[in-house]
């Protein structure tokens, strides 16, 4: 056992337990996921309370006694709880703010090569498409008796 462990006091018995973890992670026991966020903000509220028994073990020169943690953990009020999970909120966003900056790069270059790729298969398809149509529209007229070349003939012998 490390040394800054050795005085630490024992885990408290159920009658001393406090509920902080459930509150802010919530009650994973019964098959719930643990959140990402309520664990980080559970890590500074153990940061907070590591912080508290250091400065009561220097004050009193001996560690909070289970029930001095238990009143410890029952001053925390809703609003220092919400704290902590702002704080784990700002952590995260900060987070993946970073690793988006970082991947950036990469995703601007595959969807600068992706819409290339797309825009050009989707111009020929239309293209292809649109002369069927043409071709259709041609056989279509030309069993209805209509010669288009003709036309087009006529029209380009046509001075006014």
């Amino acid at each position: 056992m490390p040394d800054e462990y050795q005085d630490a006091p024992e885990y408290p018995s159920e009658h001393h337990y406090n509920k902080i973890f459930e509150r802010l992670v919530g009650d994973i026991e019964d098959g719930g996921d643990a959140n990402l966020r309520g664990l980080l903000a559970y890590g500074f509220y153990k940061v907070a309370k590591r912080e508290w028994v250091a400065q009561y073990r220097e004050k009193n020169g001996k560690p909070p006694t289970g029930e001095e943690l238990q009143r410890y953990a029952e001053m925390w009020t809703k609003s220092q709880l919400k704290s902590t999970e702002d704080r784990a909120d700002q952590v995260l966003a900060e987070y993946a703010g970073i690793v988006i900056q970082s991947e950036e790069p990469v995703i601007l270059r595959r969807a600068l090569k992706g819409s290339f790729r797309s825009g050009v298969i989707q111009s020929i398809i239309a293209n292809v498409v649109y002369t069927l149509m043409l071709i259709i529209l041609a056989i279509v007229l030309l069993f209805n008796g209509v010669d288009i070349l003709s036309i087009f003939k006529n029209t380009s012998e046509f001075k006014p």
